[in-house]
């Protein structure tokens, strides 16, 4: 095939917000670190670094689509009316929020950040909140209104947005719980409008789950490119056990000092506290249902050497991440130690394969399979 628009047609094309997972997995492990059981001074070090690492990597993205918009607008609307690609526009503000959530838990915390950084999080919290709470429908309604998945199967992808708006729930708790000098009058209504997105995001989820499950038993599993997205389904059950747990400490934590109307009290905040548990306790179930379920394709796709690397596997980290998440917070409120094993041990093969994700993404770049460009015009000749 001729390139006679090289640019337009390479790495203007092929640089679609899939990027922003290597975004939200940093930050995703960032936190993870600074969360994880038996930590140490230099793991809080680690965390910051990766904290450091992300805003890098989410500015130099976001300044790579803004460019490629203004200078390849005809690309990038032709990714847009792609139902996959819009899926993936999620990305984005959830890697946003990861952000956000390493502002509250280590610059409010550091001596040069303070209260004024615990500001700074509570505001750029709304913020992307917002951004992913409106991306939702309007994602959901333009895969209704062109119903590109009429003849084949589902993406898994198509539950980003729901990941999205429960990650926004999680990481309002976080930024509520952990900040510096909270006040309860800051908290309180952010408590109350997460428990509103963490149901959003979970009975989405449930939607999609019913719609992706029956979809499949007609025309089968993805094909085996695609079959690593299948880990995407883990996402909004561990963000919504995480958040629910988070949530329901905060609520324990701040009712009794809020008082207002019959629900705002102490009493409720502690039984409010309590039911949060119960309900996370079912989703973590949920979630590991999924990532067995993910699990088994993937074995038998590796044993038939079916599998290949694509910036797809990247949609491996994230999803797990938050039942890790899951974990760290039911061995706190339960003081367990089999979930703080359970944490440190997923942790440890996340990392794994975030580096070898990184590994990977090198070296296709290098060779020119990953961001040329070639591969997706020749599939549409």
């Amino acid at each position: 095939m001729e390139h006679a628009n090289g640019d337009e047609n390479g790495n203007g094309e092929t640089f679609s917000p899939i990027w922003f997972t290597l975004s939200m997995n940093t930050g995703i492990l960032s936190i993870l670190l600074h969360q994880l059981p038996y930590n140490a001074q230099w793991m809080r070090d680690c965390s910051s670094i990766l904290f450091v690492f992300n805003l890098l990597l989410f500015t130099f993205f976001t300044i790579v689509h803004i460019i490629r918009l203004i200078r390849f607008p005809r690309s990038a609307l032709q990714q847009a009316n792609d139902a996959e690609g819009a899926s993936f526009w999620a990305c984005a503000p959830i890697a946003l929020l990861t952000i956000v959530a390493q502002l509250g838990l280590t610059a409010s915390q550091a001596s040069w950040g303070s209260h004024a950084f615990t500001v700074v999080a509570y505001v750029f919290w709304w913020f992307a909140q917002g951004w992913v709470f409106c991306m939702a429908p309007l994602v959901y309604l333009f895969l209704a209104k062109t119903a590109q998945f009429q003849d084949k199967p589902l993406s898994p992808a198509i539950i980003l947005p729901a990941v999205g708006v429960s990650t926004a729930s999680v990481v309002g708790a976080t930024v509520a719980n952990f900040s510096h000098d909270m006040s309860a009058r800051l908290a309180v209504p952010l408590v109350i409008w997460g428990y509103m997105l963490n149901g959003i995001g979970a009975f989405l989820a449930f939607f999609v789950y019913a719609l992706f499950l029956q979809r499949m038993f007609v025309k089968g599993i993805p094909e085996p490119a695609k079959i690593p997205s299948l880990m995407l389904l883990v996402g909004p059950m561990g963000q919504a056990a995480g958040a629910l747990m988070q949530l329901g400490t905060v609520a324990e934590k701040d009712f009794g000092s809020y008082q207002r109307g019959k629900f705002l009290q102490l009493m409720s905040g502690d039984s409010l506290s309590a039911a949060s548990v119960m309900l996370a306790l079912m989703f973590v179930g949920l979630d590991i249902f999924f990532v067995i379920f993910a699990l088994y394709p993937m074995l038998e796709a590796t044993w038939k050497r079916q599998l290949s690397f694509s910036m797809v596997w990247w949609s491996t980290i994230f999803p797990n991440a938050t039942l890790n998440l899951a974990f760290i917070e039911l061995s706190v409120v339960m003081d367990s130690p089999t979930f703080r094993v359970l944490a440190v041990g997923l942790f440890l093969i996340l990392l794994i394969d975030y580096f070898c994700c990184w590994a990977f993404t090198i070296r296709g770049i290098l060779r020119g399979n990953i961001l040329d460009g070639r591969q997706e015009s020749e599939k549409r000749d």
